[in-house]
């Protein structure tokens, strides 16, 4: 078992959870919490020595219950610690949305997705076959916004723009990317669970790895060439840990990574240039750092069950909607967009 002493190349930890959305069967939400070692634990602590009796980890679910009768002060000084722990939310419903709606045009039936679905339990292969094809369309659109083919995406783009070798190799590997149906799904293809399912989970998941390197695409502080590719590579091969269960999800992390590499910074670095870190995975009871993900993960899921986008943007620093960063400049508009689909 890997103990947090032996993760020290490890810059972040990853936990995860899944909203109780009462009312959405076929809703598909995940949330992940990703601490970063950099910044102090602090809060965590202070929840700990709350249950000084516990020997074994402290899950957020105990803390969730107790947490409205602590004083005032405390409260607010574990928020102030907890809200630099970075959110990663993909929420599938918008995308759902949008082919339930093309469902309604095709067959002129408010109803047209209930109906087909009654179709499918029933045996009729059309149906069935209709309802897996806009399964792996959903899946198509959810992974078209992940954060892996946003960085791939930006970092052509400013490529092309600031200079660089390949210009019109890559010109032409960004133009031809942009087609959905070009998408792999074959890693998703084998799970029992529907594709959409799995790619809001695992691109949720994968905003651990690539959130730090966008960040760095976007920021034209710098813009010299190998700048900003020095630094967005540099957090591209950072080592992060996760909690364990769940290795399939890391294998596809890393081989999105890996084409990043490949197709974006190969021409102009060899490929040890930093020694891309492997993603590790990490029993929770041996890791401080992904016990304090996982109680951080429990408070954005209440949030988000009971509140919605709006308050969680205003409770963490950091927090990504759908592969896009949110931030409160910006919020009002999305909060707006997102109860026009809540309310259909």
């Amino acid at each position: 078992m890997i103990i947090v002493s032996e993760l020290s190349e490890a810059v972040s930890f990853t936990d995860d959870t899944s909203p109780n959305l009462n009312g959405w069967q076929d809703r598909s939400v995940s949330i992940h919490a990703q601490v970063l070692k950099e910044k102090p634990l602090d809060w965590y602590y202070d929840l700990l020595r709350l249950y000084p009796n516990n020997s074994r980890e402290i899950k957020s679910s105990i803390i969730l219950s107790e947490f409205q009768n602590l004083p005032q002060i405390m409260k607010e000084r574990i928020w102030a610690g907890m809200k630099e722990v970075v959110v990663n939310v993909v929420d599938s419903l918008f995308y759902q949305s949008q082919f339930k709606e093309l469902l309604q045009a095709i067959f002129r039936k408010d109803n047209a997705l209930e109906l087909l679905k009654n179709d499918a339990r029933s045996g009729k292969g059309f149906a069935k076959e209709m309802l897996k094809r806009l399964d792996e369309h959903i899946a198509r659109n959810i992974l078209f916004d992940s954060p892996s083919r946003k960085l791939k995406s930006l970092a052509n783009i400013r490529k092309n723009f600031t200079g660089g070798y390949g210009y019109r190799q890559n010109m032409f590997k960004y133009s031809s990317n942009m087609d959905i149906d070009k998408i792999d799904l074959s890693p998703f293809e084998k799970q029992k669970k529907s594709m959409a399912n799995m790619a809001t989970k695992w691109t949720s998941k994968s905003g651990s790895v690539f959130s730090r390197a966008i960040d760095q695409v976007k920021d034209y502080s710098a813009p010299d060439f190998f700048s900003w590719k020095i630094k967005t590579l540099k957090h591209l091969s950072e080592s992060h840990a996760f909690d364990e269960g769940d290795s399939k999800s890391i294998d596809w992390i890393e081989e999105e990574r890996g084409k990043i590499v490949n197709d974006v910074f190969l021409y102009d670095f060899p490929i040890d240039y930093f020694g891309i870190q492997k993603l590790q995975e990490v029993s929770s009871e041996n890791s401080f750092h992904i016990q304090a993900a996982d109680i951080a993960a429990g408070f954005a899921r209440v949030i988000y069950e009971r509140y919605g986008l709006e308050k969680l943007v205003i409770k963490f620093d950091h927090v990504t909607f759908n592969g896009q960063r949110i931030n409160e400049n910006d919020l009002e508009e999305k909060v707006r967009q997102w109860k026009q689909i809540v309310g259909k």
